[in-house]
């Protein structure tokens, strides 16, 4: 209601000046379609300039002014923020200007952006570098005072990848053809892991990762599950329901103890140790965070021993 009424309030103080229309919108002063008064944001759209208001009332107004050779939008803030003015020419930005701060744009003749230079009391602050492949963006190279990055994008086979890098290191990002992204890091020149990705025929993929000595090999199935987690020291298998949630975990160590744990609702409620055949030790894990441990000896179990939430303070021990 309160809404309604500043409409209304701003219809009035408007009503000698020709058509209006009234816009849903947001804070960014998108327009979000038919605006019935409902909604903290709306636009005013007048003949030569358009109004955001919102909650505590305007916002922006925005103004355009065209001449033969360029269209200057002139953006001034209801709280007192610098005007923002930006020069268009054949619907392109060429120029925003902030006060002293001016980002010029230039365009190769397909249209593609090829560089931003950002001024500063007339120096320069910032040049961005645009590439672009056949028919995609392919990097971004940013030189700035004690500053310089390179971010690339681009496809390999069925593989989308994106790299950030800058004098103290880097990140990789590969998108699979499953939508899962695998991401690397480095520091400096030193990668600090080192991933490769092999991809099968049934749509299943397995990640080889290295970190120093340390080797790990992961298998996904087709459904980017986790199939297998192994090192020299272990091998981890899982199995899912048809819901895609996990419900049991098995665990083979290099000097063949066995551990299974079983999951209900993606919660742990039996875990399962066993060596040489012959069960040692079972959990059961409690809905209320507690925990019974039953002891065995020579594959026959001989006690219960009940742990408290924190997994620590024995609570009872009960014999067979």
């Amino acid at each position: 209601m309160k809404r309604l009424l500043l409409a209304c309030t701003i219809l009035f103080c408007l009503s000698g000046l020709p058509a209006i229309s009234m816009r849903l919108s947001n804070s960014i002063g998108q327009d979000k379609g038919e605006w019935t008064g409902e909604g903290s944001f709306f636009l005013a759209h007048l003949p030569n300039q358009t109004q955001l208001h919102g909650p505590e009332g305007l916002v922006w107004t925005k103004q355009l002014f065209e001449s033969d050779q360029e269209q200057i939008l002139v953006t001034r803030y209801a709280d007192g923020t610098a005007d923002t003015i930006e020069v268009f020419s054949n619907s392109l930005l060429m120029r925003q200007q902030s006060e002293q701060d001016v980002t010029y744009y230039q365009y190769a003749p397909d249209g593609r952006l090829m560089q931003a230079t950002t001024v500063i009391d007339g120096r320069l602050s910032q040049a961005r570098l645009y590439s672009y492949s056949s028919d995609s963006l392919a990097s971004i190279i940013t030189i700035a005072e004690n500053l310089s990055e390179m971010r690339t994008f681009g496809m390999f086979k069925d593989q989308a990848y994106f790299a950030f890098s800058d004098k103290d290191g880097g990140q990789l990002f590969t998108t699979l053809a499953n939508g899962r992204t695998i991401g690397e890091y480095w520091i400096g020149d030193e990668k600090q892991e080192q991933v490769s990705v092999t991809t099968y025929e049934d749509g299943g993929f397995s990640i080889l990762r290295k970190s120093g000595e340390v080797q790990t090999l992961e298998e996904y199935d087709r459904s980017a599950l986790l199939v297998s987690s192994k090192t020299p020291s272990y091998l981890i298998e899982y199995r899912y329901n048809e819901h895609r949630t996990v419900i049991e975990e098995r665990i083979t160590e290099a000097d063949g103890r066995v551990t299974i744990k079983t999951y209900d609702e993606g919660k742990l409620v039996v875990s399962t140790e066993s060596f040489g055949g012959r069960v040692v030790k079972t959990i059961r894990y409690n809905e209320d965070g507690s925990s019974v441990q039953t002891l065995y000896s020579e594959g026959n179990p001989y006690a219960d021993v009940t742990y408290a939430v924190d997994g620590k303070r024995v609570l009872s021990i009960s014999y067979y």
